[in-house]
């Protein structure tokens, strides 16, 4: 499982599947799902890491909603603080790279918008 650290968290969109080996729908994400986004170049976008349920619990229960795996679990600095998104269950690739599309444009608008100055833009003359 790949490492995060702290600068990554800061410049990427912070994605995490969290699942379990003894789960048959995750061993299908992380065996079929994932190796596809990484071709396609949607996992170099982000920071991506795999969470083990069983190997990491109390990393996977600060993560998820409820106790159904897989999850993909989603996070982005909001206006009002961390926001976070997740798709539950198997899901096709396609599913999976709208979510992505869509977290990285949200988190693309937030960067352009704090480079925008506010107030008019002073004109030398």
């Amino acid at each position: 499982t790949p490492e995060l650290s702290p600068l990554s968290l800061h410049d990427a969109l912070p994605i995490f599947l969290v699942g379990a080996d003894w789960c048959p729908h995750c061993v299908s994400m992380k065996g079929n799902v994932v190796p596809q986004l990484r071709r396609r170049g949607l996992l170099g976008k982000v920071a991506f890491a795999m969470v083990d349920s069983y190997r990491q619990p109390r990393l996977a229960r600060r993560l998820m909603q409820g106790s159904s795996v897989p999850q993909l679990v989603m996070y982005w600095r909001g206006r009002r603080g961390w926001r976070r998104q997740r798709l539950t269950g198997e899901q096709s690739v396609a599913t999976v790279e709208k979510f992505l599309e869509r977290g990285i444009t949200e988190v693309a608008q937030r960067k352009t918008a704090k480079n925008v100055p506010h107030g008019p833009v002073p004109v030398k003359r």
